[in-house]
């Protein structure tokens, strides 16, 4: 989620870019939520899977790069010992 007072209903879309070439890949509608914590918004790109190193761009925040894969996890749990 973010929250960010730089961030105008204006830009209601968010951006996928690869984290290589800074190029799109994806926009998505930001959804507005407010609650009892404040006002935020979301990026839903629960949509794309396309594997690849990606950041997310909404109005003036960005994500740190994070990837996309099938086995994202294989590396950390496949050489976990057996719980018995």
């Amino acid at each position: 989620m973010l929250k960010d007072p730089m961030f105008t209903s204006a830009e209601a879309r968010g951006f996928m870019l690869d984290a290589q070439s800074d190029r799109s890949a994806a926009s998505f509608p930001v959804t507005t939520v407010k609650n009892r914590r404040g006002q935020f918004q979301i990026l839903d790109f629960t949509s794309f899977t396309k594997p690849g190193g990606y950041i997310l761009r909404c109005g003036q925040v960005s994500s740190r790069p994070f990837a996309i894969s099938d086995d994202l996890w294989y590396g950390t749990t496949h050489d976990l010992p057996a719980i018995e």
